[in-house]
């Protein structure tokens, strides 16, 4: 992604939300690892309505509605058809987001089982949720239409949805599903800004959010295996790993947020990790990173061995991220209000 956007990506979820984004070739394994995602982050930022179990219903079944209904038939063209699944959450509530492209031939259903929903109580739709349940076969209310009754249940209140062309005979439906206190303005802004930053900046996944330990051991285990490859896929968890330990090198509050995104091309991937500090600390992490590119390998081992051997490893993560960046780590600074600066750090692997 392009370096200058971090900050950018690190201030669209307004007041501050936790922000979480996955996109790509999206499979059911995954749909355990949100599971656990969903819990750390309704134990440690949700309000009442959103850790009583809500969430985690709702992201299960707005994913496994993109991994049901989404096109066969091997990796996506363009990159615009590539599904992908948002959660924006704080103590007010959450909003969960699922982006996939449906085969136009079903456009027609699909919008008549919305429209179905709309102006409908929790009793009536209730009520259309048992019936469907004795419906038998593949029909609508037997299938997709079970999951949009339920998430507008247990939401309470319309499903946001917008459907685009893609191209002939293909179409991207994104569906937002709210839990928590009504907002004032509903709107799918945020999700459509954030789809086309992932599209523009080739995001597989990305992470705006605090540090606490249950919430990031869950994102991990996304990043390990967001696609097939082993060999990557253990590259992408130590390069995750060394940037947790540099966020908490450089910063005394696991609730202050941090950014951290995954995005791949043609050259590989490369991780973008962001955060704001006080001007003073955003220097020194520049000037300890000018100084480890300047070790020579065996030098740089020495001091990494050093830094190891020191109670908690304090500095090790950015010594790690610097053995494994391919060309070296790049740094860009953005100045901000009262003395600080948002520092961003890319990290080709």
């Amino acid at each position: 992604m392009e370096i200058g956007h971090a900050h950018t990506l690190f201030q669209l979820p307004d007041g501050g939300r936790t922000c979480f984004l996955f996109r790509g070739e999206l499979d059911d394994p995954h749909t355990a690892r949100l599971i656990d995602l969903g819990e750390a982050l309704a134990h440690q930022y949700g309000g009442p309505d959103v850790r009583k179990g809500k969430l985690a219903f709702v992201m299960v079944e707005a994913y496994q509605n993109i991994v049901r209904h989404r096109p066969r038939g091997g990796a996506a063209p363009d990159p615009r058809e590539l599904s992908c699944f948002m959660l924006f959450m704080d103590a007010r509530g959450a909003q969960v987001v699922a982006v996939n492209p449906v085969p136009a031939a079903e456009v027609p259903g699909l919008h008549e089982a919305l429209e179905e929903l709309e102006g409908k109580d929790g009793d009536q739709l209730k009520r259309m949720f048992l019936d469907g349940l004795r419906t038998s076969g593949p029909s609508r209310k037997g299938g997709a239409g079970l999951g949009l009754i339920e998430m507008a249940r247990r939401s309470g209140r319309p499903l946001l949805h917008e459907l685009s062309p893609l191209r002939s005979g293909l179409e991207r439906f994104m569906l937002q599903v709210e839990l928590g206190e009504r907002a004032k303005d509903r709107s799918l802004g945020p999700a459509q800004q954030l789809q086309r930053m992932a599209e523009e900046d080739h995001l597989m996944l990305l992470y705006r959010g605090g540090t606490h330990p249950a919430v990031l051991e869950a994102v991990l285990g996304i990043v390990q295996h967001v696609d097939h490859d082993a060999r990557r896929g253990e590259d992408r968890r130590r390069t995750f790993l060394a940037a947790t330990q540099l966020f908490e090198d450089i910063r005394d509050d696991p609730d202050d947020p941090v950014l951290i995104a995954l995005s791949t091309g043609p050259d590989g991937d490369r991780f973008t990790l962001g955060c704001e500090r006080p001007a003073a600390d955003a220097r020194r992490v520049e000037e300890e990173l000018a100084h480890l590119e300047g070790l020579s390998p065996i030098g740089m081992r020495a001091h990494y061995r050093a830094l190891i051997g020191r109670g908690g490893g304090k500095g090790a993560g950015l010594a790690e991220l610097v053995q494994r960046a391919l060309g070296g780590v790049r740094t860009a600074t953005k100045a901000l209000a009262d003395d600080r600066t948002f520092l961003t750090l890319e990290v080709p692997i």
